[in-house]
C-alpha cells in the first residue's frame, strides 16, 4: 500500500510540473486560410476516436496484436492528426471533439488494490497503475486539443463509456481547468448520461 501511495504522489507531482511547463496563456490564433470549401458554407468538423482503451495490456502472440499504454496513446495522437489534416481541406468553422467512449480501459481498483476494474467491477489486464494511465490520457487529450485549436475553435464534450465513467468526469474537471482561460476551447462535462450538441439545424447526441 505504501508503494502505491508514493507512486500516486509522484504522479501528482509530475502532473503539477507538466501544468507548470504548460502554463503560458493561450493567445488567440491567427489561422491560415482553408485549402478548400465554400466560404459561404462553413462546416462543423468532428474528430471522433472511439474505444481507444488506453491502459489495456495485451500480448500480440496470444491475441494477435500487442497493446499497452504507450501504443494506445501513440495511436490516439496519430489518428487525431490524420483526421485534422482533412479539416484543413474545408471551410471548418468549428471542431467538435467527443472524448470518452472508453477512452480509458479501467475505472478503479478492486478493494485492496489487487487489480483494476471497469465501473461494473470486471477485472481487466492493465499496463500500469491507474494514476499513470490517467496522466497518459490527459497528455494525449491536451496534444489533440492543442493541435485542433490551430485549425478552428474547439468544442470538447466528455462522454462516458461503460469502462471508465468516473475517470472521464475527472478528466473533464482537469481539461476545464487546463483551458479555462482559452477563448478558443470550450470544455463541456457533466454526470448526465446523455450529451447534446447543436450546430446549425443539426443536433448531435
Amino acid at each position: 500500500v505504501e508503494d502505491r501511495v508514493e507512486e500516486a504522489k509522484a504522479e501528482i507531482g509530475q502532473m503539477i510540473l507538466d501544468m507548470a511547463d504548460h502554463a503560458p496563456p493561450y493567445e488567440p490564433v491567427e489561422r491560415a486560410a482553408s485549402l478548400g470549401g465554400d466560404s459561404d458554407d462553413p462546416i462543423l468538423f468532428e474528430v471522433a476516436i472511439f474505444d481507444p482503451h488506453i491502459g489495456m495490456l495485451s500480448w500480440g502472440k496470444e491475441v494477435g496484436e500487442a497493446q499497452d499504454t504507450d501504443i494506445a496513446v501513440n495511436d490516439f495522437v496519430a489518428a487525431g492528426r490524420h483526421l485534422l489534416s482533412f479539416a484543413r481541406l474545408y471551410n471548418t468553422e468549428r471542431i467538435l471533439i467527443p472524448l470518452g467512449n472508453d477512452l480509458g480501459h479501467v475505472n478503479s481498483y478492486l478493494p485492496g488494490g489487487k487489480g483494476a476494474v471497469t465501473r461494473m467491477g470486471t477485472p481487466q489486464d492493465v499496463d500500469g497503475r491507474t494514476a499513470r494511465i490517467f496522466t497518459s490520457i490527459r497528455r494525449a487529450c491536451v496534444s489533440l486539443i492543442d493541435e485542433a485549436r490551430l485549425v478552428a475553435p474547439v468544442d470538447v464534450i466528455l462522454v462516458e463509456g461503460n469502462h471508465d465513467p468516473d475517470e472521464m468526469f475527472k478528466l473533464g474537471e482537469v481539461l476545464y481547468a487546463w483551458y479555462r482561460n482559452d477563448p478558443e476551447v470550450t470544455i463541456t462535462y457533466s454526470p448526465r448520461k446523455r450529451k447534446f450538441y447543436n450546430y446549425g439545424a443539426c443536433t448531435f447526441m
